[in-house]
């Protein structure tokens, strides 16, 4: 998925549009990434402005890179 830059873009015009929905409605917006792999729909929904996300990953050592990753880039505590 990292490399795919096509479906990535897709994913990020669809988190945005939801969030847009969400703020047009007067709702917060709470994001939950299931499966989150290396994190970046997560880091994606947080560049948009979602008010928390939660990202689950079963696989240990995978969930150990996501959240790493993602405090590497700046979005821990989201």
């Amino acid at each position: 998925m990292l490399h795919d830059s096509e479906r990535n873009k897709m994913y990020y015009e669809g988190l945005k549009a939801a969030i847009a929905l969400k703020r047009s409605q007067g709702q917060p917006v709470h994001v939950l990434d299931i499966g989150t792999g290396t994190g970046l729909l997560s880091m994606m929904a947080a560049k948009i402005g979602a008010d928390s996300i939660t990202a689950i990953e079963e696989f240990l050592p995978m969930a150990n890179r996501a959240e790493k990753i993602i405090r590497d880039n700046g979005f821990q505590g989201l």
